[in-house]
């Protein structure tokens, strides 16, 4: 189960990522304020976020860096932190955003032929 909901977390950041159109290359001042228009974030929500990217981009930084462009080795570097910017991130939505949440990493998923599975919270 503790599997499961680190895949979920690692596939919802990733997919809000890729939909708000957020990039590792850019700031987190810019990545949050792609989710800020994404999901109607507060201006105080869009802060917390901030502060959350900000913290872990040095570790991504860190992984980018030691997986020397493979991309297989920076996924599975990743996949952690990204789990983890998820969990803080979902903490600070709304019951509505966390729908939207889910919503935009159902039909990201879709349109790859992938389903979610259905994770208690989100």
């Amino acid at each position: 189960m503790n599997k499961l909901m680190l895949t979920c977390c690692f596939l919802v950041g990733i997919t809000v990522a890729s939909h708000a159109q957020t990039d590792l290359t850019k700031s987190p001042e810019a990545n949050a304020k792609a989710l800020q228009t994404s999901l109607k974030l507060t201006d105080a929500q869009t802060t917390q976020i901030e502060g959350i990217l900000k913290a872990q981009k040095p570790k991504v930084d860190s992984v980018k860096k030691a997986s020397n462009g493979d991309k297989n080795a920076m996924k599975k570097g990743l996949a952690p932190i990204m789990a983890s910017v998820s969990k803080k991130i979902e903490s600070i939505l709304t019951p509505a955003q966390k729908a939207q949440f889910q919503k935009m990493l159902t039909d990201k998923l879709a349109g790859k032929g992938l389903s979610v599975p259905k994770v208690p919270g989100l």
